[in-house]
C-alpha cells in the first residue's frame, strides 16, 4: 500500500529534526533570553569600559550557554538563578521537541504498519519456529543484511518494537510505546535537570550525572524488554530462558536484538516493513474454506471430434 505523501514527508522530517534540533533549539532558547544587568555594590569602583568590553561580552556569553568555564566567584546569587533558569528552560524545549517527534513517528506507524497487521499464525511456520531448542532463523549481528529493518532498528526503534510485541500479542502497541517515551524523556531531561540544580562550582562534572541516569534508567528498560522477549519466545513456539541474557543483550545492542525479531515475526507472517512505512505482503493469501492452488497454470490444445459410438458386447 503506498503511503500518503503527507505521512512520507512526517516521517522523513522527524529524522532530520530528531537528529539536528534538539540541541539547537535549546540553544537558540537560550542564546535569546534576556540578561540582566550586572549589578555593582556601592563604593566599588569604576571600571573602565572600553578596555573590559570585550571581556564581559566573553563571559556573558559563557554564563548565557552554562559553560563551565565561567568564573563563579564573580557571579552574583540573582545571576545564578538566572542561570539556573535558562538551563531548565533549554532542558524542557529539547525534551518538548523529542516528544513530539516521538509521538508524530509514533502515529504514523501505527496507521500505516502496525494497524494492517493480520492475526499472528498459531503455530508460526516450521522454518520461523523456536521448538525443540531450534534458534532464530538469523543470527544477532546479520542485520545489516537487509538495510530496511537496518534503518527501522536504528531510526524507528520504539516503533519497531511495539509492533513486534502487539503484532504476536506480547504487549498492546501503545503500552510499549509509552513506555518507551518514559524512558526517552527520563533519559533526556532527567540527567540535564540534576545537572542544573548543581552549584555553579560542581557543574563541570555535570556530565556524570547524566550519564548515570541514562545508564539506570537504560538498564530497567532493558530488564522490561528481556521480559517481554520471554513471552515472545514462547508465542514461536519455543520456551521462555535465557532472560538475562535478552537483559544484557538489549542493553548492549538492543538495535541488533530488536531487527533480529522483527524479521522472525514478519517471515512467519509472510510479511515485511520497507521504507517508509509500507507493509507489503509477500505471499498470496488462500482462498476462505479452501486450500490454495500453487503451480504454473497448464495449457494445452482441445480435443475436437466425433463421439465412438458401438454396440454393447455380450458375453456368457
Amino acid at each position: 500500500t503506498a503511503l500518503p505523501l503527507w505521512s512520507t514527508l512526517a516521517v522523513a522530517g522527524s529524522f532530520a529534526i530528531g537528529m539536528h534540533m534538539d540541541g539547537w533549539f535549546g540553544e537558540q532558547v537560550m542564546r535569546w533570553m534576556p540578561i540582566q544587568p550586572e549589578s555593582k555594590p556601592e563604593g566599588s569602583p569604576s571600571r573602565d569600559p572600553r578596555k573590559l568590553e570585550g571581556e564581559d561580552l566573553e563571559v556573558r556569553k559563557l554564563q548565557r550557554f552554562g559553560s563551565r568555564f565561567s568564573d563563579s566567584e564573580n557571579v552574583s546569587d540573582d545571576e545564578d538563578d538566572i542561570d539556573l533558569g535558562q538551563s531548565l528552560l533549554s532542558a524542557i524545549s529539547s525534551t518538548v521537541v523529542s516528544s513530539l517527534v516521538f509521538i508524530g513517528v509514533a502515529i504514523c506507524y501505527r496507521s500505516s504498519v502496525n494497524g494492517k497487521r493480520e492475526p499472528f499464525p498459531s503455530p508460526p511456520p516450521p522454518q520461523y519456529s523456536l521448538a525443540d531448542g531450534r534458534a532464530f532463523k538469523h543470527d544477532l549481528f546479520t542485520c545489516f543484511e537487509d538495510c530496511s529493518y537496518c534503518l527501522y532498528g536504528t531510526f524507528c526503534l520504539h516503533c519497531r518494537l511495539a509492533d513486534t510485541f502487539s503484532m504476536t500479542g506480547v504487549s498492546p502497541y501503545w503500552t510499549v510505546i509509552s513506555i518507551c517515551f518514559v524512558v526517552s524523556v527520563l533519559s533526556n531531561f532527567l540527567g540535564q535537570f540534576i545537572t542544573a540544580l548543581l552549584p555553579e562550582s560542581a557543574r563541570a562534572g555535570g556530565g556524570f550525572a547524566v550519564l548515570l541516569v541514562s545508564y539506570v534508567v537504560n538498564i530497567l528498560f532493558s530488564l522490561y524488554l528481556a521480559n517481554l522477549r520471554q513471552k515472545l519466545r514462547v508465542t514461536l513456539g519455543g520456551e521462555a530462558k535465557d532472560c538475562c541474557l535478552d537483559a544484557m543483550l538489549y542493553w548492549l545492542c538492543g538495535c541488533c536484538l530488536v531487527i533480529q525479531d522483527a524479521r522472525q515475526v514478519d517471515g512467519a507472517t509472510g510479511t515485511r516493513v520497507d521504507c517508509c512505512l509500507s507493509l507489503n505482503r509477500l505471499n498470496p493469501q488462500p482462498p476462505a474454506g479452501g486450500a490454495m492452488m500453487v503451480g504454473q497454470p497448464v495449457y494445452g490444445q482441445a480435443v475436437i471430434g466425433q463421439p465412438v459410438i458401438g454396440q454393447p458386447i455380450m458375453g456368457q
